[in-house]
C-alpha cells in the first residue's frame, strides 16, 4: 500500500484504482495521491474482488471496460455481497445506458476520461463525505431499532411521526398504529394539569425535561417510565419536532418499593434494639445508626449522614486504639478487649463495650457492623460490689479479731477453771487431812482439859496433902 505525506496514516482514506489502463491507472493514482489519499491499484476485476476482500478500501474508482470481470459485474458483485463503500464508474465512452446501469447497481457517479483533477477531487470528496453520513446514518438508524429503550419522535404539536420496536415493547403500540396518533394517547390520568402543564412549558422553552411518568399501555395496564424529552430544532432555530426516549422502570419501581420498605422494616426493627447498632464503610465512616445510638450519643441522623468518622465518638486517647481495631477487624484478627471511653457530642463520657464484624459483599470487606454496651451501670455496681466487698472485708477482719479476743477469753476461762478444779482438787485433798486434824484437835483438847482438869486435881490433893 502507498502513503501520502498530507495526512496523518491514522486519518488518511485508501483508494482503489482499478483500470487495465496503464496510463489511466498512474494519472488517476498521481492525482489521488496529490489528494492525500492512500492508493492501490488493480488492474482487472478479479484483482479488484480479491483486493476487495483482504483490504480495507474506503473508496473505488473502477474501469467498466477491463478483461475477465467487466466494471458493472465488480459493481454487481459489490451489491450482491453488501461491499459498503462508495464506487465511482470510470469509462471513455459516454454511452448514456452504460451509464444510467452503472447508478442502477448503486454507483455513486460516473466519469469520462480522461478524468479531470478537479472534476476528481470534488467527486472523492463527495462520494466520501456522503458515504459516511450514510453509514451514521445507518449506524444511528441500527442504534435506535436495537435499542432497548422506547424512541418516538412527535411533532411540535405531538403527533408521533416515529416510533422503535423499543416503544412497542413498553406501550403494546406497533409503529403503524402509533404513527399518526398525538402521544397523550399514553395518559393515564394519574398525573395533574399542572404536572403536564410544566412538562409543555419546559420543552416547548426549548429545555430539556425529564423524569418520571404514570403511563398506559395499550391493553390498559399501567407502567412507570423515566422519560427523557428534547427538542429539535428545524434550521430557523424554531422548534419542529420532540424526541422521547423511555424506559419502562416498572419493575425497577417495585424493586425499589420493596427495598425501601425491606430497609423500613429493617429500621424498625434495628430501633427496638435498646442498644446502639451501628454500620461504618472501609473509611471508619458511619453509614448507618439505629435510635438507640442517635439517642444515646446525642447526635442527630442528619448529622452523621455525611462522612461522619466513628473515631469523633471515643475520647481522644482511644482514638488509636480504635483505629487499630478497625484494621485488625478488617483483617479478621480477633479484637481481645473490648472496652473503651466513649464521648457524647455535649463532651460527657461514658464506658462502652463495642463488638464488631466486618460487612462483607460478594466475598470482599466493605465496612463494619457492630453493637455497642453503654456499661456505667455495671461500673456503678461494680463499683458499689467493691465498696461492699470492702466493708464486708473490714468488717470480717473486726470479727476476726472479736473472735480471736473472744477465743484468747475463752482460752483463759477454760485455763482458770481449770485452775479452779485444781485448786479444788487440792483443797480437798488438804481439807481432807485438816479435817481430821481438826476433829482430832478438838478432841485431843477435851482430852487435854480433862487431863489439865485431874491435873489440877491432883495438884490440890497433893497440896492438901502437903499442908496436912
Amino acid at each position: 500500500m502507498e502513503k501520502t505525506a498530507s495526512l496523518p496514516e491514522d486519518t488518511a482514506k485508501t483508494v482503489l484504482v482499478v483500470d487495465d489502463s496503464t496510463i489511466s491507472r498512474v494519472v488517476a493514482v498521481q492525482i489521488i495521491k496529490k489528494l492525500g489519499y492512500h492508493t492501490l491499484q488493480a488492474d482487472n476485476g478479479d484483482s479488484c474482488i480479491e483486493l476487495l476482500n483482504n483490504s480495507n478500501i474506503d473508496l473505488l474508482l473502477l474501469d467498466i471496460h477491463m478483461p475477465g470481470k467487466n466494471g458493472l459485474e465488480v459493481l454487481d458483485y459489490i451489491r450482491e455481497h453488501n461491499i459498503m463503500i462508495p464506487v465511482i464508474m470510470i469509462s471513455g465512452s459516454s454511452d448514456i445506458e452504460q451509464a444510467v446501469q452503472s447508478l442502477t447497481l448503486g454507483a455513486y457517479e460516473y466519469l469520462l476520461k480522461p478524468v479531470n483533477a478537479d472534476r476528481l477531487e470534488v467527486t472523492l470528496k463527495n462520494a466520501l463525505n456522503e458515504f459516511e453520513l450514510r453509514r451514521k446514518v445507518r449506524l444511528f438508524s441500527a442504534a435506535i431499532t436495537e435499542s432497548p429503550f422506547g424512541v418516538v419522535i412527535t411533532d411540535k404539536k405531538g403527533i408521533i411521526e416515529y416510533s422503535n420496536p423499543g416503544f412497542t415493547a413498553i406501550t403494546g403500540y406497533t409503529e403503524n398504529e402509533a404513527k399518526g396518533r398525538n402521544i397523550c394517547m399514553l395518559k393515564s390520568g394519574r398525573q395533574s394539569k399542572l404536572f403536564y402543564r410544566k412538562f409543555w412549558q419546559t420543552i416547548t422553552s426549548g429545555n430539556i425535561w425529564q423524569g418520571e411518568i404514570i403511563n398506559r399501555r395499550k391493553n390498559g395496564e399501567l407502567y412507570t417510565e423515566y422519560s427523557i424529552v428534547s427538542p429539535i430544532p428545524g434550521t430557523n432555530g424554531a422548534i419542529t419536532h420532540f424526541i422521547s426516549i423511555k424506559q419502562d422502570i416498572t419493575l425497577r419501581k417495585k424493586e425499589q418499593e420493596a427495598l425501601a420498605e425491606s430497609e423500613q422494616r429493617f429500621q424498625e426493627l434495628a430501633d427496638l434494639v435498646p442498644q446502639p447498632l451501628f454500620e461504618t464503610d472501609l473509611k471508619a465512616n458511619i453509614t448507618f445508626a439505629n435510635k438507640s445510638g442517635l439517642d444515646l450519643f446525642g447526635f442527630s441522623k442528619e448529622e452523621i449522614e455525611h462522612n461522619f468518622s466513628c473515631l469523633r465518638l471515643f475520647v481522644p486517647e482511644e482514638q488509636s486504639r480504635i483505629q487499630t481495631a478497625i484494621t485488625s477487624s478488617f483483617k479478621g484478627i480477633p479484637i481481645e478487649n473490648h472496652e473503651y471511653t466513649a464521648l457524647k457530642k455535649d463532651g460527657t463520657t461514658f464506658p462502652i463495650l463495642i463488638y464488631s464484624s466486618p460487612i462483607l459483599r460478594n466475598g470482599t470487606v466493605c465496612g463494619i457492623r457492630g453493637i455497642g454496651l453503654d456499661i456505667t451501670e455495671r461500673k456503678r455496681s461494680e463499683e458499689v460490689l467493691r465498696e461492699l466487698n470492702q466493708t464486708l472485708e473490714e468488717r470480717v477482719e473486726e470479727r476476726t479479731r472479736e473472735l480471736e479476743i473472744t477465743h484468747q477469753q475463752m482460752v483463759l476461762q477454760e485455763k482458770l477453771a481449770s485452775i479452779g478444779q485444781l485448786a479444788a482438787g487440792l483443797a480437798h485433798e488438804i481439807n481432807n487431812p485438816v479435817n481430821f486434824l481438826r476433829i482430832n484437835h478438838a478432841t485431843l483438847k477435851e482430852d487435854i482439859g480433862d487431863l489439865r482438869h485431874l491435873l489440877r486435881e491432883y495438884r490440890t490433893i497433893i497440896l492438901s496433902a502437903e499442908t496436912i
